[in-house]
């Protein structure tokens, strides 16, 4: 059961990076000294059940984040494309101030394809979250 909480911690802090409030921890306890210290204080049950409903709303949380920035990555790449002038090139790149133009396109998608990377590690974290269960 020990285990268990540990790998879920370490997916959610240490590969997802998404940082929980560590209100409840003591930081000059090792974990070998923690494991028996939960074990026998009273109400260790219900502070173990708590951290694991944060680390999961905390997971669903960054999805949630990260799929709302995709859609305005798209929404910005839409609305460029709409605006731009259409008797220019489709992405003109050179030296006029359409090279502007292109390289903030290329910067979007850029920052859309890294957000849907991201997106995709949390959803595959989520799922060997649950598998631990």
């Amino acid at each position: 059961m020990l285990r268990k909480r540990a790998i879920r911690s370490l997916l959610v802090e240490e590969v997802a990076a998404l940082r929980l409030p560590e209100a409840d921890e003591e930081p000059d306890q090792t974990d070998a000294e923690s494991a028996t210290a939960s074990s026998e204080a009273p109400g260790a049950e219900d502070r173990a059940e708590l951290r694991e409903q944060e680390q999961e709303e905390a997971l669903r949380h960054a999805e949630r984040r990260a799929r709302l920035i995709v859609a305005l990555d798209w929404i910005a790449l839409a609305v460029l494309f709409v605006l731009r002038d259409t008797t220019e090139a489709f992405l003109p790149f050179g030296a006029m101030i359409d090279t502007v133009f292109t390289l903030g396109v290329v910067a979007v998608a850029i920052h859309s394809g890294f957000r849907l990377g991201q997106l995709e590690k949390y959803r595959a974290i989520a799922r060997v979250y649950e598998r631990l269960r």
